[in-house]
């Protein structure tokens, strides 16, 4: 009912201007610090009903992957969150949850996220939802990056340095975070302990493809930081 609908966008007008996060599309749940707000009532109403449709995530500057209900902070680094989904093993088993940071500046369609993403600092944020050893970890990785990295030596040399920062056994709740610069350097973080670089630029190109190519390990990942790197949040 237009009457409703026209409520519901003074209500959303609202939540725009004092929720701490609000949802702008199917998976994407936004912080508000990060938000371009809409112009015109048409805009307004979308919003709506996202709104209508998505619930509000903890008042905390998070956003909670809805399947493993895993947080990630809207910021890290300097870098701003721009969506995040769930890694299932054969699409059903969660494995962990990733998120995608990027540089406040960056808004990118689809067809230009990778190119985009490859000019800029930006993060992967993984979180295990279940134990697992390191070497199993590292397998599934590495068989993605393998089909996509052309010099085998950086590949060899990624999973290296990941092998001196991770522990043998990764117990549920662990995060990992791969940073990945314009330069090609990659370094790798886990739990917020002292991490490990290497300069293997064809990984960095290979680890966005791997989550934002055609052939995403998660396809809900890619979909919700695609909306958010095109949202500009």
């Amino acid at each position: 009912h237009q009457c409703s609908r026209t409520m519901f966008a003074a209500s959303a007008r609202v939540l725009l201007r004092t929720a701490p996060v609000v949802v702008v599309g199917q998976g994407v749940v936004a912080c508000k610090e990060a938000y371009r707000r809409p112009t015109g009532p048409s805009a307004v109403l979308d919003v709506a009903d996202d709104l209508a449709h998505y619930p509000l995530t903890d008042p905390a500057k998070t956003v909670t992957e809805r399947r493993t209900g895993v947080a990630f902070p809207c910021t890290s680094d300097g870098l701003k969150l721009a969506g995040c989904g769930v890694r299932a093993k054969f699409g059903v088993v969660p494995v962990y949850a990733v998120g995608l940071y990027s540089e406040p500046s960056v808004r990118a369609a689809a067809d230009d996220a990778l190119r985009s993403l490859a000019q800029v600092d930006t993060a992967l944020r993984l979180t295990l939802v279940r134990h697992l050893g390191a070497t199993a970890f590292l397998k599934a990785i590495e068989d993605q990056l393998a089909t996509r990295v052309a010099d085998p030596t950086q590949l060899d040399a990624f999973v290296d340095a990941c092998l001196q920062v991770l522990p043998d056994k990764m117990p549920s709740g662990m995060t990992t975070t791969l940073t990945l610069k314009p330069s090609g350097h990659v370094t790798i973080v886990a739990d917020g302990r002292t991490g490990a670089t290497v300069h293997a630029p064809d990984v960095a190109t290979a680890l966005l493809d791997v989550y934002l190519g055609v052939n995403a390990v998660s396809p809900p990942a890619r979909e919700a930081i695609l909306q958010g790197l095109a949202a500009g949040l």
